[in-house]
């Protein structure tokens, strides 16, 4: 449980980074965008198991919620790329989204550190 809970602290960091850290952060080669959503889609899915073990409560989750909504709303292929990270409002509120998300969870925003 607790890490799963490091994780999904992990990929929030990772989200709310702003747009640099986020592709620095992000091997070459990989799809950037896509590794941003994915990294956190993956310890979303486990989401349910943290609020039933307490680690988590239904507001976090709530929060959390958003974040993968957002990403899943964003079907344009044209948002997917390192230039739209920077520029689009879509990318700028997943940040914000993050950032609330680490506030609920008595987390600090700092910068992300990769595990993969």
């Amino acid at each position: 449980m607790k890490r799963y809970y490091s994780r999904l602290v992990e990929a929030l960091q990772l989200v709310a980074a702003e747009s640099e850290s986020q592709l620095n952060a992000l091997p070459d080669g990989s799809h950037k965008p896509d590794e941003v959503a994915i990294l956190y889609e993956e310890p979303f899915l486990l989401t349910d198991s943290l609020l039933r073990g307490g680690r988590i409560t239904s507001a976090q989750l709530a929060k959390l919620k958003e974040i993968d909504d957002l990403f899943n709303a964003m079907s344009d292929p044209n948002l997917w790329t390192p230039e739209m990270m920077r520029m689009a409002p879509e990318w700028e509120r997943a940040r914000i989204l993050a950032r609330e998300a680490l506030g609920l969870l008595g987390e600090a925003v700092r910068k992300p550190v990769p595990w993969w």
